[in-house]
């Protein structure tokens, strides 16, 4: 399977009189750049009937290593969806999201990009995935769908990537193609406010991640990214016993004592696992 082109002239086929009012509404009812991009994305929640989701911000290097960098909630996570995430947080390397890897791992990802579970993933592996098993009913969540934009060049050579990942509950209709391309759309039609996001002065959380060497900073996207150790060790071309003591060294910085907790610790003021 491979992820469709996302094509704006059939993304601004989307109700744009309604997201400008959104859009609009937004701005006013927020001069802080996150909360416009909040609303906004709220806005599309209920526009694409989605149930639930995430905004995340990350950079990814030339060889396409990501690190997160923040994320923001979006839609209505129940409880149940909240425990469920938490326990994949601290388990995401024996259950692995077959979609998300799919994504990351795909030749387009780093560039304009959008597509549905379906679009990458068959229904036999989705539903037979012990993720799903496992977390996906525990959630009540099913159907889902990324679009991603890069916003801009930091210094470092890194890109910075805005994805922003919608779901909707067991049960709901798969989203379309028409939906996938309207939220990859949206996602493009903000990209001025997500930029000003970006210049925005970090959280001390986001400093503490950035001044990371690089080496720490790649290990702890891809433990972010729900990969195990083994799996960092071969996407850096690094032995696992390197790796186990950049975690180690990571647990140590952060001040604590499991994969779990480090993923806590390196959360914004809402859980960044899914």
């Amino acid at each position: 399977m491979t992820a469709p082109e996302p094509l704006p002239h059939r993304a601004l086929q989307a109700d744009w009189v309604q997201w400008a009012r959104i859009v609009v509404r937004a701005m006013q009812d927020s001069a802080d750049p996150v909360g416009q991009v909040k609303l906004i994305f709220e806005g599309a929640i209920n526009q694409l009937s989605a149930l639930a989701g995430v905004l995340t911000q990350s950079s990814v290097d030339a060889n396409n290593h990501v690190t997160f960098i923040r994320m923001i909630d979006l839609g209505e996570w129940s409880s149940a969806a909240r425990t469920a995430r938490d326990r994949y947080a601290k388990d995401s390397s024996n259950y692995p999201d077959p979609f998300l890897a799919a994504y990351l791992q795909h030749p387009k990802f780093g560039g304009p990009m959008s597509a549905r579970r379906q679009d990458l993933v068959s229904d036999v592996d989705w539903y037979e995935s012990s993720h799903y098993r496992e977390f996906r009913v525990a959630a009540g969540q099913d159907a889902c769908l990324y679009a991603t934009i890069p916003v801009i060049f930091v210094p470092t050579g890194e890109k910075v990537l805005w994805t922003l990942c919608l779901l909707r509950g067991t049960g709901d209709a798969q989203f379309s193609e028409s939906e996938r391309d309207q939220a990859f759309g949206f996602l493009l039609s903000v990209e001025p406010i997500l930029a000003e996001i970006w210049r925005q002065p970090e959280s001390d959380l986001e400093i503490q991640i950035q001044s990371l060497p690089q080496r720490l900073r790649r290990v702890l996207g891809g433990l972010q990214s729900g990969l195990s150790e083994k799996e960092i060790a071969r996407s850096l071309s690094l032995s696992q016993h390197t790796v186990h003591g950049y975690v180690k060294e990571l647990y140590s910085k952060f001040g604590v004592r499991s994969r779990a907790e480090l993923l806590i610790a390196t959360h914004e003021s809402t859980p960044a696992t899914s």
